[in-house]
């Protein structure tokens, strides 16, 4: 609805737009035009009447005597045929010595009525019938010619205002011709407006109906290669990062939900065992100690998730000191010697006989190196042996802890950052992991500003490669 209103409301105002145009031209372009005519032609004869006045064949001519000669008459007969106007000559009587027009209804000696009324001592311009001496409006202009001081005799030119009007309205046809291809041509940026901003918006739109309705096939079409592609790329990426994260909030749900019913169901059973005498005296040092392992479990797994919820929405709170970090790695591999032994693991390590100074929080570069190293016993192949070992390059220290195992499938690897991540039956068989080690890891070292890489092959092994600070 309100797409449609858009497009409506926006149509409405270009017609708008083009109606009050033809309005204005209509009311304002005639008289405007009129005017302007009117000011030009008068500007015209007022400089052919000033000329014509200084002509040595009108200065020279008897205007009293009526003594002009045939000189001057073809004198007014080739400019009445260049600017189109009457020209009169007038004694200081008011009476017509000399008429350009042969044919003319004012003939020579025609007295002019109220003569004195309009003789001034410079050269201007008035409309009318002039005095009802014509049948028509006439643009008149009335040059005073001075013989002695105190003698004026006039030139005065006539031009026709139907002139004026037919030339106006010529002028007129060819503006409104100009309107008509400009508002023909305007109708272009209606249609670079459709397909280039209206159409792109509503497929933005629909693209933002589908997030909302979640349907999420409809996200795959390819955006166009400009500013809302770039929009409509960004909209189905949230959407996508939205659909991701709703399938990761329920397989979070299941996982949780999963590891945490585990020990709290051996914990009920042993515990009403107890409680009902189906367990005999002798047995029960050894349900209480299954009970206490399943408690550390879920102590265990709470304080994982509260930790890594720590990192993802505050960034944790890191105490950073300088500390030798292949001390780390040597007590990490020391208190993980009972699990080697279980599977005939070996540990080696490539560490420098000098310290490996770096700058991070201690506590939890630890638990970082600790998790690597449970994650690679659980996953070496028995008899196996791991890696661990440092190298310095630029300001940064590498650490690297390398298994030989099974390995982890490609498609596989962006996953195994993710929470709760044990979908691969390899991992389906270690009972006792929450699948929250890597992405603690993760989150530790993002927010020391570290990287984490993984090198794997199914049936060889993993190597995990992370960096720290080097300390100056």
């Amino acid at each position: 609805m309100t797409k449609r209103n858009t497009a409506r409301k926006l149509s409405s105002f270009y017609f708008l737009f083009l109606i009050i145009c033809v309005i204005l031209f209509f009311i304002i372009l005639p008289p405007a035009l009129y005017s302007w005519l009117l000011e030009r032609t008068g500007a015209q004869l007022q400089q052919t009447a000033a000329a014509l006045v200084s002509h040595p064949d009108i200065y020279s001519c008897s205007f009293r005597e009526c003594a002009a000669t045939e000189r001057t008459r073809d004198l007014l007969e080739t400019l009445d045929e260049q600017n189109g106007s009457e020209i009169w000559l007038v004694n200081e009587n008011g009476r017509v010595m000399m008429n350009s027009r042969r044919d003319s209804l004012v003939a020579q000696t025609a007295q002019i009525p109220n003569f004195h009324s309009f003789v001034r001592d410079r050269c201007y311009w008035i409309t009318g019938n002039f005095y009802g001496m014509f049948s028509e409006k006439m643009l008149s202009v009335i040059a005073p010619v001075t013989v002695t001081p105190h003698t004026t005799d006039l030139v005065i030119l006539h031009f026709p205002l139907s002139g004026l009007f037919q030339f106006r309205e010529d002028l007129t046809e060819i503006c409104l011709l100009t309107l008509v291809i400009f508002f023909l041509a305007s109708l272009l940026l209606p249609l670079a407006f459709y397909f280039l901003c209206y159409r792109p918006l509503k497929e933005t739109l629909q693209i933002a109906n589908d997030c909302a309705t979640g349907n999420w096939q409809e996200l795959s079409r390819a955006p166009a290669d400009n500013e809302f592609g770039t929009l409509q790329s960004n909209l189905a990426y949230l959407a996508r990062q939205l659909q991701q994260s709703g399938e990761n909030q329920r397989k979070f749900i299941a996982n949780i939900s999963h590891d945490f019913r585990s020990p709290l169901t051996s914990i009920k059973g042993y515990a009403e065992a107890m409680l009902d005498g189906t367990v005999p005296p002798a047995s029960r040092d050894r349900y209480l100690e299954i009970i206490r392992i399943e408690a550390e479990r879920l102590s265990s797994l709470t304080q994982n998730i509260l930790l890594a919820n720590s990192f993802q929405e505050e960034g944790g709170m890191l105490e950073k000191s300088v500390f030798d970090i292949n001390e780390i790695l040597q007590l990490c591999a020391a208190s993980l010697e009972i699990q080697c032994r279980k599977k005939d693991l070996h540990i080696f390590t490539d560490l420098s006989f000098y310290p490996q100074k770096v700058r991070a929080d201690k506590e939890r570069i630890q638990q970082v190196v600790y998790n690597l190293l449970d994650n690679a016993i659980k996953f070496s192949y028995p008899h196996s042996s791991i890696h661990i070992s440092t190298a310095q390059k630029n300001k940064y220290v590498f650490i690297s802890v390398k298994d030989h195992g099974e390995g982890i499938p490609p498609e596989e690897i962006p996953k195994i950052w993710n929470r709760f991540y044990k979908t691969d039956t390899s991992r389906n068989r270690d009972k006792t992991g929450t699948g929250l080690g890597l992405s603690i890891v993760r989150e530790i070292l993002r927010a020391h500003g570290q990287n984490i890489n993984v090198i794997s092959t199914q049936g060889v092994g993993s190597e995990f490669i992370f960096t720290l600070d080097k300390a100056d």
